[in-house]
């Protein structure tokens, strides 16, 4: 496999719901995703959030770095 080449992110179910949830027990801020298909709810924080907020980027690099600029969170792509 070629290294040089930067995978790309596969598209999110269209109907999958994100909504805002009561902050975690540091203060830090959550939400949640709804997926209706299996009616099932799945809990995330913060960088989880940023990270969906910049899927359609295309790439984990991309999607890393803009958090990285962006934010004061510290992901890495590793």
């Amino acid at each position: 496999m070629d290294r040089s080449v930067t995978p790309l992110l596969p598209p999110l179910r269209e109907e999958l719901r994100l909504l805002p949830a009561a902050a975690n027990g540091d203060g830090s801020p959550a939400w949640m995703i709804h997926d209706p298909v299996c009616n099932r709810f799945f809990r995330i924080g913060w960088l989880d959030f940023e990270m969906l907020a910049r899927w359609g980027l295309g790439s984990p690099t991309a999607v890393v770095q803009s958090i990285q600029s962006e934010t004061t969170l510290a992901p890495d792509s590793g």
